[in-house]
């Protein structure tokens, strides 16, 4: 007997659904899927559709890695030592 192929659930239409549902969410978020699947409440998408193996997370992470261009790296300029007076010079030398 050959293998058989494609949707084999009970309720094809309702699978294909969950599966786009699935993808919807991963690549373009929790609330583009609420909106495709029409859902009243995020927490009915939440609960089916959210990936629970991956943090769901705002995207920020990588401004946190940049250094803006109006702050000076004192670790790239000589461990951030000041020279002449002020705080950071040397005392009583």
């Amino acid at each position: 007997m050959a293998a058989v192929k494609g949707v084999t659930a009970r309720k094809p239409f309702h699978e294909l659904r969950k599966e786009l549902g699935a993808i919807i969410a991963s690549e373009q978020g929790i609330y583009a899927a609420q909106r495709m699947l029409r859902h009243r409440h995020i927490g009915t998408t939440a609960a089916y559709y959210a990936d629970r193996k991956l943090p769901i997370t705002s995207g920020l992470g990588a401004f946190l890695n940049q250094t803006p261009e109006n702050v000076v790296d004192f670790a790239a300029d000589g461990g951030g030592t000041a020279q002449g007076s002020g705080a950071g010079s040397a005392q009583g030398e």
